[in-house]
C-alpha cells in the first residue's frame, strides 16, 4: 500500500468517524440536524488540508458557514425577520474565507460572489432592523445603480490597463 493510499484511508476514516458521531448525537438529541451540515463542511476542510484541492475547500467553507448560520438562526439569539440576511452574510463569508484559505494559489473570483452576498445581506439586515428605512423598490434601484457604476468603472480600467 502506497503512502497516498494510506493517507487517503486515514482522511476517509476521520470523515466517517466525524459524520457518524454527529449523526449518533443527533439521534440522542444532543445536536440539532444543522450541526450535520457544519460537520460535513469541516470534513471537506480536513480533506482540503491533506490534499490541497479546491474541490474540497469550496464545499467545505460553504457548508461550514451555512451550517453555522442555520444553527444561529435556530437559536433564540436572532429575531425571525433576520434569518434571510444572516444566511446571505454567512454565504458571503464562506466565499471570502475561500479566498483567504487559498494561500499562494489565490484567485480573486471568490471575492465577487462573497462581496455581493455580504453587501446584500448587510443591507437587508439593516433594513429589517429599521436602521435603513428603504422599500424593496428603493433597494433594487440603489443596487442597480451601484452595479452599473461598478461595471462602468471595470470597463474603463480594463480598457486602459489590459491592452491586447
Amino acid at each position: 500500500m502506497s503512502k497516498g493510499e494510506r493517507q487517503g484511508g486515514v482522511v476517509a476514516g476521520i470523515i466517517l468517524v466525524l459524520v457518524g458521531l454527529v449523526l449518533l448525537l443527533i439521534n440522542f438529541g444532543v445536536f440539532r440536524p444543522e450541526i450535520l451540515i457544519a460537520t460535513l463542511g469541516a470534513s471537506f476542510l480536513v480533506a482540503y488540508i491533506f490534499w490541497r484541492l479546491l474541490g474540497f475547500l469550496i464545499p467545505g467553507m460553504i457548508l461550514l458557514w451555512l451550517g453555522s448560520a442555520i444553527a444561529l438562526v435556530g437559536s433564540d439569539v436572532l429575531k425571525a425577520k433576520d434569518e434571510g440576511s444572516i444566511i446571505l452574510i454567512a454565504l458571503g463569508l464562506a466565499f471570502v474565507s475561500i479566498y483567504a484559505f487559498m494561500g499562494r494559489r489565490r484567485h480573486w473570483w471568490p471575492l465577487i460572489p462573497g462581496g455581493i452576498l455580504l453587501i446584500l445581506g448587510i443591507i437587508i439586515l439593516l433594513i429589517s432592523e429599521g436602521i435603513l428605512p428603504l422599500t424593496a423598490t428603493q433597494l433594487f434601484n440603489i443596487i442597480l445603480s451601484i452595479a452599473l457604476v461598478l461595471i462602468g468603472i471595470w470597463l474603463i480600467i480594463r480598457r486602459f490597463f489590459y491592452k491586447s
